[in-house]
C-alpha cells in the first residue's frame, strides 16, 4: 500500500472512533495540518467524509469500513423508510446522501416495474435529478454559488443548465416543496423528490420516488402523501402506510 492510501485509512478510521475537527484529528494522527485537510477534501470528494459545522464524520460509503452508531441507525432508518414506501407505492425508492461533490445512496427499494438497474444513481449529479435538488438546498449559499459558476452537464435533451431556472427551483424547494423530474437525466424516468432534515443525517440527505414518468405522473398524489409522512421525525412504516390510505 502507499503512503497516502495508508493515511487514509487510517483518518476514515480515526473519524469512525470520534468525529473532529482537521487540527484535532491531526493532533490525534500526529500528522501536519495541511496533511490531514487535504486528505480530509480527497475523502470527502469521494464520499468517504463529510463536514459538518467544522467537525469531519463519517460519509455515506463508509460502510465497508465501520460506520458510526448514529450511521449505522440512519442507514437502518433509511433501509426501514424506503422499504415501507416501495410496498406502498409500488415505485423505486432512493435515500441519498451529499459527499464530496454527489449525492450517494443510503438505501434504495424496488418497486414493481423497477428503473434503478437501468438508471446510474449512484453517485450522481446534484443539478440534473430530483434528488440531487434536494441535496443542493441544503447547501449554503456560497457553496451552491460556487457549484453554479462551474459548467453543468446536459444529460438528456430535458436537463435543465440555466442556473437562473436551478436556483428558482431550488428556492421553491427551501420554502417546503418537492423536487420533480421528468427525463431530466434518464430518458423516460420521473422522479419526486423531499428533503429529508433527519436529526441523525450529517449532510442534506433525500428521500425520492421514482420510475416510469407515466406511472410517477399517475401516482404523484399518493408520492406526495407518503412522501411527507417519510420525512417526518418520527415516521415508521406504521404511519408511512396510514398516510397512504389516506
Amino acid at each position: 500500500m502507499t503512503r497516502a492510501l495508508l493515511r487514509g485509512l487510517a483518518l476514515v478510521e480515526a473519524v469512525g472512533r470520534r468525529a473532529g475537527t482537521v487540527s484535532e484529528l491531526a493532533r490525534r494522527l500526529d500528522l501536519d495540518k495541511a496533511v490531514v485537510s487535504r486528505l480530509v477534501a480527497d475523502a470527502e470528494a469521494g464520499g468517504w467524509l463529510v463536514r459538518r459545522d467544522g467537525m469531519v464524520e463519517l460519509g455515506p460509503r463508509s460502510a465497508a469500513l465501520g460506520r458510526s452508531s448514529d450511521a449505522r441507525e440512519l442507514e437502518r432508518i433509511a433501509a426501514e423508510v424506503a422499504h415501507a414506501l416501495a410496498g406502498v407505492t409500488a415505485l423505486d425508492i432512493t435515500v441519498t446522501q451529499f459527499a464530496g461533490d454527489r449525492g450517494h445512496l443510503l438505501a434504495s427499494a424496488a418497486g414493481i416495474n423497477s428503473v434503478l438497474a437501468e438508471t446510474d444513481v449512484d453517485p450522481f449529479p446534484l443539478f440534473a435529478t430530483a434528488s440531487g435538488l434536494t441535496l443542493a438546498a441544503g447547501l449554503d449559499d456560497a457553496d451552491l454559488g460556487e457549484r453554479l459558476r462551474q459548467p453543468l452537464a446536459r444529460y438528456t435533451e430535458r436537463t435543465v443548465t440555466d442556473p437562473a431556472e436551478i436556483r428558482r427551483r431550488i428556492s421553491a424547494i427551501r420554502a417546503g416543496g418537492f423536487a420533480r423530474e421528468e427525463g431530466e437525466f434518464g430518458v423516460g424516468v420521473g422522479c419526486i423528490a423531499a428533503r429529508w432534515p433527519h436529526p441523525l443525517a450529517a449532510a442534506p440527505t433525500s428521500i425520492a420516488v421514482l420510475g416510469a414518468a407515466d406511472h410517477v405522473a399517475r401516482e404523484e398524489a399518493l408520492a406526495l402523501r407518503v412522501l411527507r409522512a417519510a420525512v417526518l421525525p418520527n415516521a415508521t412504516r406504521s404511519t408511512i402506510v396510514a398516510a397512504a390510505a389516506g
